[in-house]
Order: structure tokens, then sequence, then C-alpha cells
């Protein structure tokens, strides 16, 4: 069995940032620090309220100070986040009556979720007694009663969760200037000296708060962002590109939003290359600001188990008329796994004004997820389920969001009220929540963050149809539309967009750039090597172009050609695009393997490992090496480090197998082949592959199958066909093996093992007239040894003696080293 090719040459890159216009990621929330900060041996002050009776006295000491520190301390204290501090008996009692008026309009604590929508974690709500300790307080005169609990202990300064074990800084600081329009900035935190570790919990002080919008924190192995950060003068860049979410966790900041640590068994390992991405909206405030805030890590032992998919339900085609009554916009998001719903973080701006997420199970009943009836963009936060929720597969998430736009609506940023469109900045809005989930089985957890991912897309695409609903002329919204189709694998709905475009611009490179991507994604490598090859007419030596037209040549079999592209791309690209240098690297490499010039090949493979170690890529490469030099035993290690590094691709899994195959254990390539099928089920080369393995190791049945359903979900897959007829035959289902051989020769005419399966097939079903009528079909200059070898065994056996001479004849001239085979053998012998 061959080894599969790392890195495959269908594999075309796009380094645009087309999409950073629809896709920036938004992840917001606030809160107080409610039970995030006080230690826990501090906690028996929540305990030593004493009890209310009808006739007590009740005093500050024994009723009110521990529903202050409680509920009220974690924010209203020195270095809190509160504007005043409520740390003793004269601070409450200055303030008393402003307490109970906060709370009774429900304005404090701070605390959103409607009670019966969700069973969240250190709620901020005083129940009836609490509320009412206060208020027989105030009206019995303000007793002070003896010794108060002790106050609960914080972490001095800036961070919630105690002082970290590594602090990151924006060094040197951002400079806003006094006036202008929001900005969405990234900045890149390097963090070399941390790989290997685990991340327990991640906190960020901002130090200037009155600026920042609000702050996501995400991760990039590729060294995108960095290459980014690079190309500005000032510090960071703008849009959102090459970051994702850190171990699949949500870290997301807004003024008051509490720190919570990650599930003990879920912490974020730290891998080789990685960097950090701060992104930060920031608002001017009248006055330049320097704007550096801290990223505080905490670390733990205790590797990660599992790993969670935040899912992502909302909508970037918001269009609000100014009016009075509620605008409702929605999305929906079907689980394709079992999951358990660990929190809901919900987002939106100041027309906002009711929000609700809810599962539908598959049995029709609503579960409440989350449901709010005041919203308050400076009181959203991230909220965690006392206990995970359990949803089945087939359930239904729903969110749900009520805009308020009108002068009604007294947080409404226009006056008078006007239409108000999606975007990022406080004057647009946005309408999203994130759901972080874990799969019930953990082997579904790559599936299931493709489906979150395609989801993202979805939403994106929306967006993009909005803009060119909004602005018809402007030629670059289609083109983003295209770009959002091919990433979701929809080439065939991109090529006419993109070709619309082209009537408009027929001398665009960048146009015709996307048209390749589009038509190799549609299956039309011709067309898509014309698109490339004048895009480089129009830019000669565009580096993305030509590795583009370089991994054509390798899907046509043409290493010669790829590699005489790529060499000197790999010299001229050496520092101004290192994501382009790697790929060329890659794909160079694997031109060399193919040319079995190892030597040439070890040293550009090594190269990209130094250029990105962490790159799960460069490890396949560096296994099919191994591999091909006869090294089991590292080719086994780099693939299975290639498998770490990206769980949610199946290439190192294919590779495994195709390992132990090649060992002749193919009872050996199974698990790796069924978990490959289980981390992508649209993956058809694992499922193929699957049943092949099953096959060889004597499970013809099994094999079977999962090529019945195989060919059942895709008819017109000839290869599939063709191996169900080999394993049908293998199990003496003559029949319905010679009925998916007939299909698969109509599917693949000039696959010469077809053609051989069904003339075999026909002849030993004694149909020999039609077995060499089949070859007869084929074109006669094709004919491979193999098909001339089977010709005139069928011929013998037909009684044509002549015709089975003229293929015996031909073998001699063409390949006369077959005619040492014992079937030739016999066949020369008969015509004796």
């Amino acid at each position: 069995m061959e080894l599969f090719d790392a890195l495959s040459a269908g594999r075309l890159q796009r380094l645009s940032q087309a999409l950073a216009a629809l896709l920036i990621a938004t992840a917001i929330g606030c809160g107080g620090p409610a039970g995030s900060g006080a230690d826990s041996s501090d906690q028996e002050t929540a305990d030593a309220a004493v009890a209310l009776t009808s006739s007590a006295t009740v005093t500050f000491a024994s009723h009110v100070a521990p529903v202050l520190w409680e509920h009220c301390l974690p924010c209203h204290r020195s270095g809190g986040i509160g504007p005043f501090p409520l740390d003793g008996y004269d601070a409450a009692a200055r303030r008393i009556d402003q307490i109970l008026g906060v709370v009774e309009s429900g304005y404090m604590p701070p605390w959103k979720p409607v009670a019966g929508y969700g069973d969240f974690r250190a709620a901020r709500v005083l129940d009836d007694s609490e509320r009412l300790a206060l208020q027989r307080w105030r009206d019995g005169g303000l007793e002070r009663g003896g010794e108060a609990p002790p106050r609960p202990s914080f972490p001095d300064g800036a961070w919630q969760l105690g002082e970290p074990d590594v602090v990151l800084e924006l060094d040197p600081p951002f400079e806003l200037p006094a006036a202008g329009a929001d900005q969405v900035r990234n900045f890149v935190l390097p963090i070399p000296h941390l790989a290997g570790r685990h991340v327990a919990a991640l906190e960020l002080a901002p130090r200037s708060r009155g600026v920042i919008h609000h702050a996501n924190v995400l991760a990039d192995s590729t060294g995108t962002a960095r290459e980014l950060d690079a190309r500005t003068e000032e510090p960071g860049y703008e849009g959102m590109v090459g970051a994702v979410a850190p171990g699949g966790h949500f870290f997301g900041w807004t003024p008051g939003k509490s720190a919570r640590a990650l599930e003990a068994d879920a912490a974020w390992q730290i891998e080789q290359g990685t960097d950090l991405v701060l992104q930060l909206h920031v608002q001017p405030s009248g006055r330049e600001e320097q704007v550096a805030p801290r990223i505080g890590l905490h670390f733990t032992d205790r590797p990660p188990r599992r790993r969670p998919v935040t899912v992502h339900l909302g909508s970037t085609a918001i269009d609000l008329a100014p009016r009075e009554g509620l605008q409702t916009v929605a999305d929906s998001f079907e689980l394709p796994y079992d999951v358990e719903a660990v929190s809901v973080y919900p987002h939106a701006h100041d027309l906002a004004r009711t929000v609700r997420v809810w599962a539908m199970t598959p049995e029709g009943d609503d579960l409440p997820l989350l449901r709010i009836d005041d919203w308050d963009f400076d009181w959203q936060d991230e909220y965690t389920y006392t206990k995970p929720l359990r949803l089945s597969a087939g359930s239904v998430l729903h969110l749900e969001i009520g805009y308020e736009n009108s002068a009604a609506n007294v947080r409404n940023p226009h006056a008078p009220p006007r239409r108000v469109l999606w975007g990022p900045d406080s004057s647009d809005e946005m309408a999203d929540v994130w759901i972080k989930v874990f799969a019930a089985d953990e082997t579904q957890r790559p599936a299931l963050r493709r489906a979150a991912a395609r989801k993202d897309l979805e939403i994106a695409l929306d967006g993009f149809r909005k803009r060119i609903e909004l602005e018809p002329d402007v030629a670059a919204w289609p083109q983003r539309l295209a770009l959002a189709l091919l990433n979701l694998g929809r080439g065939r709905e991109a090529l006419p967009l993109l070709e619309a475009g082209l009537q408009r611009f027929p001398d665009d490179a960048g146009l015709r750039y996307d048209l390749g991507l589009a038509a190799s994604a549609a299956g039309r490598p011709d067309a898509a090597r014309r698109h490339f090859e004048r895009a480089l007419a129009l830019r000669p030596g565009h580096g993305p172009t030509l590795n583009n037209l370089a991994a054509l040549d390798l899907a046509a079999g043409d290493a010669t050609a790829a590699q005489a592209r790529l060499a000197p791309l790999v010299q001229t690209e050496s520092t101004s695009d290192p994501r382009l240098r790697l790929d060329a690297l890659l794909n160079l490499g694997l031109a060399e393997l193919r040319l079995r010039d190892f030597t040439a090949a070890s040293r550009h493979l090594g190269e990209a490992r130094e250029l990105a170690p962490g790159d799960e890529r460069v490890h396949n490469h560096l296994g099919s090496l191994a591999a091909q030099r006869g090294e089991r035993a590292a080719a086994r290690r780099h693939f299975q480090r290639a498998a770490e590094l990206a769980p949610e691709r199946t290439e190192a899994l294919k590779n495994l197998a195709s390992l132990e195959a090649a060992l002749g254990s193919p009872e050996a390539a199974i698990p790796h082949l069924a978990r490959a099928r289980a981390v992508d089920p649209e993956d058809r080369d694992a499922t193929a592959l699957l049943a092949r393995a099953y096959g060889e190791a004597g499970r013809a049945q099994r094999a079977v199958q999962i090529l019945e359903t195989l060919v059942e979900q895709r008819p017109g897959d000839g290869a599939a066909h063709f191996d169900l007829a080999l394993w049908l035959d293998a199990l003496g289902r003559s029949g319905e093996a010679l009925a998916h051989a007939r299909r698969a020769h109509q599917l693949l005419p000039e696959d010469p093992d077809a053609c051989a399966q069904l003339a075999t097939l026909l002849a030993a079903a004694g149909q020999l007239a039609e077995a060499l009528q089949t070859l007869d079909r084929f074109p006669r200059a094709a004919l491979t040894p193999d098909l001339l070898l089977l010709d005139a065994r069928i011929a013998l056996a037909a009684g044509d003696r002549r015709r089975a001479e003229r293929a015996v004849e031909r073998l001699r001239r063409e390949a006369p080293e077959l005619l040492q085979s014992a079937e030739a053998r016999q066949v020369v012998e008969a015509l004796s």
C-alpha cells in the first residue's frame, strides 16, 4: 500500500485576508468577579449570618456583613472595580439607601439571567432573607452589633485568581489617538519559552479600562499573526487573520468580567511555535492613551484529558430599521453528536433588549439554556452551568435576540434613531452566542469541531450576501463571498461569482488567482491551470501562484515540473512570507520524494521543520521520507507526532495505517483508519481504506458492509464500486460483484483495473464474448501488459486462438518480463 502524500498535491493555498472583514472575533462579556477571587478558607464568612426571626434585632455584624462580604466585596473593595468600597460598617451605613435602591430595582448585584432558564455557578443573586436583612437593618437604626466576621482576602493588584505564574506585557504600548473611529487591533506576544506548559487559567489586566471596549486572547501556531504584525510600523495590525481559540477555550474580557479557571481536565497545552494574539477593540476617549494590557497565565501540572469545542450561533446580516417594537435576529445549529454543554456566552451591543438561548431535543422538548430580559452591554458575562447539560445528537441549538431601535431605548447610541447594520463598532450591532461544549465521545471532537467551523463560515456567508444586497456595485463583495464558499468546499458555487467579475476585470491578477482556486476546488484542474498561468503572466514571479501551479503539477504526476517551479521560489521567498516559504518547502520536499532524491528532500524538509516545528504537515512529510528510506521506527514517530499536533486531521492516521499495511499487518492498520473515520466521517479515502484493511485482514464481510454504505452515500464513486465488487466476489456473491463491476467500469471507462475486473468477472461467469467485448472497448493503444495477458487468457478460453497469439506477440515486444509469470507461461504452453 503506497504511503499517502503528507501534503495533498491538490491543496491550494489562499493567503488572502478577504474574510477578515466579516470574521472579526468579538468575544465579549462582563460581570463582577463573583466567587473568583476569595480564598476558599474564607468562605466560612458566608455561613456566619444569623438566621432572621420576626423579633430578632438585625445587626451589621450578624446579618449585613455576611451579605456584603459574599455579594458585594469582590467588586466594592480597595483596588476592585466598584466605584466605592463596602468593606466595613461605616461605608455600608453611609450608603444604605443607595444599596437598597439598586437592590430593589434589580440593578445590583449585577446578574442578568432569568431564574429557571439555566442553573449557573456563582450566581450574583440575593435571596429574600438577604434583601430583608438589609431592609430591616436600615429600618431598625443601623445597629452595629458585635465584631463582624473577618473579611475575605483577595489577591492584591489586578489579578483575580492570584499572582500569575507568568505575566506577558504589551511592550511598547499602543498609542491610541484622542479622536477617530474605533479600532480592532491585534498584538502578538511570542511565548517560545512556554512550550509544553499547561494553562489552567488566563487573566487579562487591561490597565487602560476606559478605552477598551472588549478583548480576546487567541493563539497562532502558523506564524501568520507574527508576519502581519511585522508589516506594520506601529505595534499590532488590524483585522483578524490566522488566530484561533487556544485549545478550544474562549478567553474574552470586558470591564468587570470575572476570571475563572478552566475545567480541571481540560487545560490548554501550549504547543511549540505558538504565539498569543491579543485582540483589542479600542475607542478613543478624547485624549491620547497608552494602551498596554497584560496577560497573566496560571499553570497546572495536569495535562488535558479532553478539549472543548465552541459552537457559535449568530448573524452578520443584521439590519435594524429605526422604529418602535422589538426586531428579532435568530439562528440555529443542529448538533451532529452527543455533547455536554458547560457554558454559554452571549454578546450584543446597546440596541439589544432580550436574549434567549435554548435547545430543542430530538423528542421535541425545549431545554432552556439562557434567558435575559433586560440586556445591558456593561453587564454581560460567560455563564457556567452548575452541572454540564447533556445534549443528544440531533438536538437543535437556538439563539434569539430582540432589539429596540427607537428613542424608547435609553441606551440607543443614535439620536435620532437610524438604520443600524452588523459591525464591530459600538455604533453598529452584533448578535452572537458561544456555547462551550465537550463531545461525549472524545474521538468525535475533531468532527464536531469541523462542523462548528463550517457553521462559523455559514454565518459569514450571510454577511457577505447582505453586503452584496446593500452595495451591489462594490466588486469586492462577490469575490469575498466566493472565497468564503471556497473555504466551505463549495467551489462550484464560487465559480459563477468569480466568472461574473472576470467579465468586468479580465486582467485582474487577483481575480484570476481566485478563479484558479475555485476551479481546482470544483475538480477542474485544466481550468485551474489556465487561470493560474494567466495570473502569473499578469503578475510574474507571484509566489502563491507558482506554488499552486506546482501543486497541480504534483497532482498530475509531474514531479519534475513541480521541482523546477519550486526550487527558485524557496530561494527568493526566504524572508518576505514565511507561510509561503513553508508551503513551498513542503511541496518541493514532496516532489523530491517522488523523484527519490532523498538528500534534497531531507534538506528542504529539515528547513521546513526549523521554520514550523509545530506544523503536522512537516512531520507527515518527514515520516514519508523515513518510510521510503526503510526507517520504519522513525516514520512511525513522525506520523504519531503529526497526529498529536493535528488531532482533527486524518492524514497522519492514514499514513500510520499505510505503514502497518506496508509491513504486512492490515489488522494493525484498522484502529488507525477507524479513528480517522471517526475524526472525519466525510473522509472518503479513510472509509475506503478501512474497508480494504478489513478485507485484507480476512474480514471481507465487514469490508462489504462499509463499502455498501459508501456507495449508497456516493453512488457515483467508481472506485468504491470497484472495491465492493472485489470483496463481494471474495465472499462468493458473484452476481452482486458483477453488477458493481459493471458500474465501476461505466464510471471509470479509461481505468485499466476497472476494465480488467469486469472482464475477469464476466469470464468467470461464462460470458466470454462480453468479456472480450469489454476489452475491445478499451483503447487498444492504452492496453496495459496485464490487460494484454488477460485478453490472451480469455481469448484462449473462448477458442479464439488467433486473438490470443496476437496478444502474446505484443507482450513479447512491449513487456517480455511478464511472459515469465506462471499465468503467461500457461498461455504460451497452451498455444504451443
